[in-house]
């Protein structure tokens, strides 16, 4: 049986967290949108699972994220911001630019996620 919902719905399975919630509305937002995508590209409907998500996919600020992975790209904000991007896009898969200069991404690591699907 399948329950389909709408971004409603997706944002208020992500607040029950409370403080837990790694994401802000805007980037809920480009998640949303990226994971609807997501289905229309791969052709199914997939299994909403909040910790799975929060487990894969990250919402940072590009100077946290030139921080963490020592790019020293802080010689100004457009430019930092435009080198790490080119940088998430070359090792993970970026999901949205927010307004603050954050990215929403999938996590870094083995790329081992995977939606769990209907019918398989």
């Amino acid at each position: 049986m399948i329950k389909k919902i709408g971004f409603s719905e997706f944002q208020d399975e992500f607040c029950a967290l409370g403080s837990k919630n790694p994401f802000s509305l805007e980037g809920l937002g480009a998640l949303w949108d990226y994971l609807e995508q997501y289905e229309k590209n791969v052709g199914e409907e997939f299994v909403l699972d909040v910790k799975d998500i929060c487990d894969n996919f990250r919402e940072q600020h590009w100077s946290t994220v030139a921080f963490a992975h020592n790019l020293n790209f802080f010689d100004d904000t457009k430019t930092g911001k435009d080198r790490v991007l080119r940088y998430l896009r070359e090792y993970t898969t970026v999901c949205g630019e927010l307004e603050d200069g954050s990215f929403v991404f999938r996590a870094f690591g083995d790329g081992s996620f995977l939606f769990r699907t209907f019918g398989k």
